[in-house]
């Protein structure tokens, strides 16, 4: 019962992590295609040459491997399963709901990342992919298999 008990308190942390690692890669690549890197206040700060930030579509990638794999390892109930849907989705809208607000003040990275990571397509796959498991496992549940 104490794994539980801390895993209600780690899930949704960690869920919020994977969208802020998503919205700083994400705003990060962006910058490289457009030619600058943003500081710590929200700033296109650094000029660089335009490229392609392969380096950070992987590390997406790698981001969104380690989300689900952590998903699968924690979210063994359904109670936790529920958490990192609500959390994800909250996420989803209130940056819906900031973006534009976040983007013309420029308020600072942390900020930044939070929006773009939750209308990011990683986040949202994120939110597909637990949607459908819960349901899979729901109908485990119902037929009596585990």
């Amino acid at each position: 019962m104490q794994h539980s008990k801390t895993s209600l308190a780690v899930v949704p942390i960690l869920s919020f992590a994977v969208v802020l690692a998503a919205g700083y890669l994400a705003l990060q690549s962006e910058g490289m295609l457009n030619g600058y890197l943003f500081d710590f206040t929200g700033t296109p700060a650094v000029s660089i040459a335009k490229r392609f930030p392969w380096e950070l579509h992987v590390a997406t990638i790698l981001v969104c491997f380690s989300a689900t794999v952590g998903y699968r390892r924690l979210a063994v109930s359904v109670r936790l399963k529920a958490l990192v849907f609500v959390t994800l989705v909250l996420a989803s809208v209130l940056s819906i709901l900031l973006y534009e607000t976040i983007h013309t003040t420029r308020t600072n990275l942390f900020a930044m990342a939070f929006v773009d990571g939750g209308v990011s397509p990683m986040t949202l796959g994120l939110i597909a992919a637990v949607a459908s498991d819960s349901i899979h496992s729901r109908r485990g549940r119902a037929r009596g298999s585990p």
